[in-house]
């Protein structure tokens, strides 16, 4: 066996296409194309489906993949160990994740994770739990970070971030309306919450008034987003209440331009923050110290 093709073969996989391929390797799609049927000829195999220029694996072209790209990994990772110099290790890190991740655990992730390993860098895909999943099944990510994962069999999680939500609205915005003196008054105000696969009132009412649920469940919101650094705008506008990350609202809290809602009558609703992984995609050194670094920060973040 030719290692070099059995590389190549990697890289253009890796990349999604032979001019991607041709331009990391410093070769001509010519040559590359070359190497790849010199390889389903000396297999005997056919590799992949040719209709146009994305890369399609066949059955047996992914089944050589995984089995190649498992044989690379595991010499790479062979070599760090050996050479124990994590300041030599290097890589890229493809990540997908929310946005308002992004602005608030990401860079300390990153910066704590480089200090270890100065050489590594980064790929940032921002995106709903549906993009980030679609993108780890096609090879476009090596790590998510969701809320909900759908794909249970085919991805692994582990919890590594907790969020807790309060419930707040503008102080402009509660001095136009009668005081709110129980649960049950929420019900009157405007309601700005997440798109229906993230609606969050309705989990809080059902953590602190089951009773009310089915009435909560009703309650249209006047605006829809699935990202919190819009809901606190429109919040701070004056356009009703959210279920708002505490540690994003903490400065308008401070100076009362935002207000927590019965913070002495009701409790506020958690949501947790998972890494996601592929199950049977090999992992190289460098993603698997990253995965182990994550995983032993949790303690900070849970």
């Amino acid at each position: 066996m030719d290692f070099n093709k059995a590389r190549t073969f990697i890289e253009v996989v890796d990349a999604g296409s032979v001019t991607k391929a041709a331009n990391k390797l410093f070769r001509t799609q010519q040559a590359i194309s070359l190497q790849l049927k010199a390889l389903e000829d000396e297999l005997g195999l056919i590799l992949f489906d040719r209709h146009g220029p994305k890369i399609l694996l066949t059955r047996q072209g992914e089944q050589l993949y995984e089995e190649f790209n498992s044989a690379f990994l595991q010499m790479e990772s062979s070599v760090y160990h050996l050479k124990s110099d994590k300041t030599s290790a290097s890589g890229t890190i493809r990540l997908g994740l929310w946005m308002e991740q992004s602005t608030g655990y990401l860079p300390y992730i990153v910066t704590a994770f480089k200090e270890k390993f100065p050489k590594v860098k980064f790929e940032i895909l921002l995106g709903i739990d549906a993009d980030l999943e679609k993108a780890l099944l096609n090879n476009e990510i090596d790590f998510g970070f969701y809320v909900y994962v759908k794909n249970n069999k085919l991805i692994d999680t582990q919890p590594v971030l907790r969020r807790k939500l309060i419930l707040v609205a503008s102080n402009a915005y509660l001095l136009k309306l009668k005081r709110i003196r129980a649960i049950k008054d929420t019900l009157e105000l405007d309601l700005v919450d997440y798109s229906h696969d993230y609606a969050s009132y309705t989990v809080w009412i059902k953590e602190n008034a089951r009773e009310l649920f089915a009435e909560a469940k009703k309650k249209n919101p006047v605006v829809t987003v699935k990202n919190d650094l819009v809901l606190k705008e429109l919040v701070r506008e004056g356009h009703g209440m959210a279920l708002l990350p505490e540690e994003i609202v903490k400065d308008e809290l401070s100076t009362g331009a935002m207000i927590q809602l019965l913070p002495k009558k009701s409790k506020a609703v958690t949501l947790t923050i998972d890494i996601g992984y592929k199950k049977r995609r090999s992992q190289s050194y460098i993603h698997d110290q990253f995965l182990q670094f994550i995983i032993s920060k949790n303690n900070l973040w849970m």
